[in-house]
């Protein structure tokens, strides 16, 4: 008859956390095995278990009974992880473990895809982990059916499983305007107006107005919605209050020649400011700058000046004008406070200084003797471009004051207001010379003080003009 072994096994669990684990037979004799390594994210039993084999020969009948007592580590994991590879080791006779140590790995469910129906709204608070947790809302007037909530659980395998499946949204019967309102809003600081169309209730939307000085800073209208939320839940206002902060201007530059810059509130909205000149400099442009709105309709904190930066710029106190005529011809020219801007053997030599800026807006030697198209454009400027007000300064020698009386200068000068005046009679015969310094009046007559007007009817004459300007003309 064969050999049989028939075990039978008695468990006895012993909690080791320090020492060594020993394997025993009946003779007495002992294998010690050290304590095992322990794992990450896990942990280990050692039970000692006992075996009896019994075995029967034929030839005696005698029953032969060995007893045998052996450790078993038997391994687990933490919450949240799962065991990979083997459970167990066992002590063996020589006294070390026999067996893979095995590993705990973390349990991942398998990935949600993302709702195929856009009124469903998911949130999950950690993906896939563990212990994951993710909620579910409808869009307004909609609500759910089937759970609100499914959590992330373990499985025999590292692989989790959700706890359900994902719900779906049906209609709800009740109103959609009956199911939401929003939290009363209320006016921020510096604001004047809020004006809502339907109050806080759904759909309503709000528009802040603030006070004079100062700009909405935010997105409007606010709009009461579901902002994706279940329709049993209380309505959002679609984004943040806005503020209302003060309307500032840049900083003004001290322009050239400029003592300093006086304004009554800084760069703040509704500052005048006002630029002072250095002593014996004129200012030129606006008299005060106020910082305004953009007055576009934007909705920005930067305000503008209603006007540009004025100059400083040294005023037209002297003028002299020159003119010399002869057999041999002539010689004309003009000085702008002693700067001179033109000259010219006989020439019509024309400057015209604007008024208010005192720029020299041309300068020009005309040969109106011995070049037509030069002669009509000296005409047409001094008749259709010389502004009221502005000074005209002229220096005409030789043939050039007959050519310029004959061809339509007579007129010219009537439109300046000095053609037939009697302090300057158009009568200049050949070779002879004039200077004039005048100014532009809107009523065609009225002559400044300083008008000066020479002329010489004699061959080889010479006439000198010269004024004096006052600071404000």
């Amino acid at each position: 008859m064969d050999n049989v072994s028939i075990p039978c096994v008695l468990l006895l669990l012993i909690l080791v956390t320090e020492g060594t684990s020993m394997l025993e037979n009946k003779k007495g004799a002992v294998t010690k095995c050290p304590l095992p390594d322990s794992i990450d994210n896990g942990y280990f039993e050692i039970h000692r278990e006992e075996t009896t084999v019994t075995k029967l020969t034929a030839e005696d009948d005698n029953n032969i009974d060995n007893t045998f007592h052996f450790y078993r580590a038997l391994y687990h994991c933490h919450d949240g992880y799962s065991l990979v590879d083997t459970t167990e080791l066992l002590c063996q006779n020589g006294g070390g473990w026999r067996g893979t140590l095995p590993s705990c790995k973390a349990i991942e469910c398998p990935p949600l895809a993302p709702p195929s129906d856009p009124r469903l709204r998911m949130t999950c608070s950690d993906g896939g982990r563990y212990g994951s947790e993710c909620v579910f809302e409808c869009t307004i007037g909609y609500q759910l059916d089937g759970p609100p909530m499914i959590a992330c659980e373990g499985g025999a395998t590292t692989e989790g499983v959700w706890s359900g499946p994902l719900p779906l949204c049906k209609l709800t019967d009740q109103p959609i305007t009956s199911l939401l309102t929003c939290t009363v809003l209320t006016l921020p600081d510096n604001a004047e107006t809020l004006t809502c169309t339907d109050g806080n209730n759904w759909g309503s939307e709000c528009d802040f107005r603030c006070q004079p000085g100062y700009a909405v800073v935010g997105k409007q209208p606010l709009r009461c919605d579901s902002n994706g939320r279940d329709v049993s839940s209380d309505g959002r206002w679609d984004h943040d209050t806005p503020r209302c902060q003060a309307i500032t201007c840049d900083e003004l530059p001290l322009p050239g020649n400029a003592e300093r810059i006086q304004c009554t509130d800084g760069t703040n909205f509704g500052s005048t400011c006002a630029v002072e000149c250095r002593v014996g400099y004129k200012l030129v442009g606006d008299l005060l700058l106020t910082c305004i709105d953009m007055q576009d309709g934007s909705t920005t904190t930067r305000g503008m000046w209603d006007g540009t930066v004025p100059r400083c710029r040294a005023p037209v106190t002297s003028i002299f004008a020159q003119s010399e005529g002869g057999d041999n011809g002539g010689m004309a020219g003009i000085e702008i406070n002693g700067i001179n801007y033109s000259r010219s053997n006989e020439g019509f030599n024309v400057a015209v200084i604007r008024s208010g800026t005192d720029d020299v807006i041309t300068t020009r030697d005309y040969d109106v003797a011995g070049n037509a198209t030069q002669k009509s454009e000296m005409l047409q400027f001094l008749s259709e471009q010389v502004e009221d007000g502005d000074v005209i300064i002229m220096a005409v020698s030789g043939n050039a004051a007959v050519s310029f009386v004959e061809d339509g200068g007579s007129e010219v000068m009537k439109g300046l207001g000095v053609g037939s005046h009697e302090r300057c009679p158009l009568n200049i015969g050949f070779r002879e010379s004039w200077c004039l310094i005048t100014q532009k009046s809107a009523d065609g007559e009225t002559l400044p003080d300083w008008f000066n007007c020479n002329w010489e009817s004699r061959d080889n004459g010479r006439v000198v003009a010269t004024a004096e300007i006052p600071l404000v003309y």
